[in-house]
């Protein structure tokens, strides 16, 4: 009835009601143009989308207590079952992050320090997460969501964004041996390696840039990829040379 009373879109009979033009039944289709199964038993589908700028760690949480109190009202040959568990995902990725985060710089500082002192494994540490929150920082300015393809990118660009930082660094390790002042040796590095890393960074750039423009729906789920991966590499530069 609901159905049946929906206006159709037209102005020069704004009261003409579906109604009026077709039946309206409520019946199922035989035979189906699809069936949906899950374990071996029909099923019915039931597909949401978050919306856009919303927390999907919060709406998951929702959901978890939204299909819990479904569970109790449905009888008890019928089940509701989570087949594709984005929230769950998510927070696995971000968990992956954060332990590739942690264990990046405590591999960084372990081999600087071996081979480079203390004072280099500290700069060269600090400049990991210091990316990292700067790239947190460009996805929240530009309104980028953090979502499974951007959490990757963050873990792809753990292994990109530390040669800035060591190449600099070793520079000035070795002015300084030499018998330069530090704030000295600093200045001539990063104007002596202002072009060579710009150059370096743009290669990068170009090589993940692109993704960015892909079209259409793969465009969509792999665009965060090019923007995360090349704001990354940028931040790494300009905190290096900083």
């Amino acid at each position: 009835e609901d159905l049946a009373a929906l206006p159709l879109p037209r102005r020069a009979r704004p009261d003409l009601r579906i109604g009026a033009l077709a039946r309206v039944r409520l019946r199922l289709l035989d035979p189906p143009s699809f069936e949906v199964r899950v374990q071996n038993r029909p099923a019915v589908a039931v597909n949401l989308t978050m919306r856009k700028g919303s927390d999907i760690l919060e709406l998951g949480k929702k959901l978890e207590a939204l299909v819990g109190d479904l569970q109790q009202e449905l009888p008890p040959d019928l089940e509701i079952i989570k087949v594709n568990d984005i929230p769950t995902s998510v927070k696995g990725r971000i968990g992956e992050f954060q332990n590739n985060l942690r264990d990046g710089v405590v591999l960084i500082l372990l081999i600087t320090w071996l081979f480079m002192g203390w004072r280099a494994a500290l700069l060269v540490g600090v400049m990991l997460p210091a990316t990292i929150l700067g790239t947190a920082f460009v996805l929240l300015v530009t309104g980028k969501d953090l979502q499974q393809m951007s959490i990757t990118a963050l873990i792809i660009a753990l292994g990109l964004v530390v040669d800035n930082s060591v190449v600099v660094v070793d520079n000035i390790e070795h002015l300084m041996a030499q018998g330069v002042a530090a704030e000295q040796a600093s200045r001539e590095v990063a104007e002596k390696l202002r072009l060579p890393l710009l150059t370096s960074n743009l290669t990068t750039v170009a090589a993940f840039l692109p993704l960015a423009a892909i079209p259409g729906g793969k465009g969509d789920f792999i665009q965060d990829l090019g923007w995360v991966t090349s704001s990354a590499t940028d931040e790494s530069g300009r905190d290096a040379l900083g």
